[in-house]
């Protein structure tokens, strides 16, 4: 259940690097959500997937899409509803070139409390996900709203670095799907999952022929793993 709102600790970021702006839609008159049974709600400039046979009384699991396309709404299309049109509700949030990563952390930060003032969420149950630099951002990002999600989604990430994992406290105990090309990178993806598991986080690595013709299958395999961390009462640890 949910515990009740986010204090404002939950929204602090560095003041130099934070941009006020990205508060400003936060107060726009919102859209109307569609009538549907399902879809897509767009509420200014943040879109989200409102799964088949919504109930506002429930407290959904939320995936939030990292997205550097350049048309909106894109990267939450090519996974919702093929992820599930029941389980979750998403959102997608554009990352700007050119943006860091504290401002990227902001923008997360952001949308996430809009969606939990408009849906039901459960506020334990917040996965953070992307594909290619997307994936890059969520593994970056990630330590800096580890009080806001659960973990994080990095489906084919282009650098598989630790930098930046090591200040976490190995208290803060995070999920990780990890789902990479077979090749030349399967010794860094099974080196950054040793690492996450070292520092007391949670990892599951999964390797796929072809990200492209192997999308509904990582989409399935990612169900199947997010369902058993949702089934997981939240505070304890899922492995095992």
């Amino acid at each position: 259940m949910i515990e009740g709102p986010f204090s404002e600790d939950y929204f602090w970021y560095d003041e130099s690097e934070s941009d006020p702006e990205f508060l400003d839609h936060w107060s726009d008159p919102p859209f109307t959500p569609s009538s549907d049974d399902w879809g897509w709600d767009e509420w200014g400039d943040l879109i989200v997937f409102r799964p088949l046979g919504h109930e506002p009384g429930y407290n959904y699991p939320l995936v939030i899409c990292l997205s550097q396309d350049e048309v909106p709404g894109v990267a939450l299309r090519d996974w919702f509803p093929d992820l599930s049109d029941r389980n979750y509700i998403g959102a997608e949030v554009q990352l700007p070139v050119g943006s860091t990563d504290f401002q990227n952390a902001d923008r997360v930060a952001v949308a996430i409390r809009e969606v939990v003032a408009m849906y039901g969420i459960h506020m334990r149950r917040i996965w953070m996900a992307g594909v290619g630099e997307a994936a890059d951002a969520v593994l970056r990002i990630l330590p800096l709203v580890s009080k806001l999600v659960t973990g994080g989604i990095a489906i084919a990430p282009t650098e598989l670095a630790t930098a930046g994992l090591s200040s976490v406290h190995a208290a803060i105990d995070k999920s990780l799907y990890l789902a990479i090309p077979g090749g030349d990178k399967t010794d860094l993806a099974e080196s950054m999952a040793e690492y996450w598991t070292m520092i007391g986080w949670q990892c599951a690595l999964s390797e796929w022929e072809s990200m492209e013709a192997s999308r509904l299958a990582i989409c399935r395999d990612l169900n199947t793993w997010l369902m058993q961390q949702v089934s997981t009462p939240a505070g304890q640890d899922s492995r095992g």
